[in-house]
């Protein structure tokens, strides 16, 4: 159950949810293992997840390095789905430097400031250049020291032109 929501940057974030509120496989396996690996820390680190536990998720992973003082944010990684999407690779591009970036740092600052998984359903896709008409995201904190915010791990979920938007979190039979 969603217990908390808060508007960043023109949409809805939520920031206290289960793992059965989000609408897409790939989100909800993610967060599992996110939390998995957390064990009793407020967050895992980026050691913490090899390739092979979200292997079909992969193409719509995206890693991001969070920099501090200021507080900018790097693509490390942009999964293939996603970067075909893209005019040109963002890999090793800050957000604050591409089209539109200021909306998905408000979004990443929310993860750093919470330190713990924000997710959003049915953002705008206006970066795309095919036929998409949102994007589902889970972006999920990594810190290297237990404590800091190093990386958000990210992973999407896009939505075509022609489906429909849910009315709320997907229920799935258990």
């Amino acid at each position: 159950m969603i217990r908390r929501s808060v508007e960043v940057a023109g949409g809805i974030i939520h920031t206290d949810f289960d793992a059965e509120d989000l609408p897409w496989a790939g989100g909800v396996h993610v967060f599992r293992l996110w939390c998995e690996r957390r064990g009793d820390r407020d967050m895992p680190s980026r050691a913490d997840f090899s390739p092979h536990d979200m292997v079909s998720y992969l193409p719509f992973v995206v890693l991001v390095d969070v920099l501090h003082d200021p507080l900018r944010f790097r693509n490390r990684l942009v999964g293939t789905a996603l970067a075909e999407l893209l005019p040109n690779d963002p890999t090793g591009i800050f957000m604050d430097e591409l089209p539109n970036g200021e909306v998905t740092a408000a979004r990443l600052a929310l993860t750093v400031n919470e330190r713990h998984p924000t997710f959003s359903t049915d953002l705008p896709l206006d970066w795309a250049n095919r036929d998409y008409r949102s994007f589902d995201a889970i972006g999920m904190p990594l810190s290297s020291d237990g404590k800091t915010v190093d990386m958000i791990m990210t992973v999407m979920s896009l939505r075509p032109s022609t489906q429909p938007v849910p009315k709320g979190p997907v229920k799935r039979k258990r």
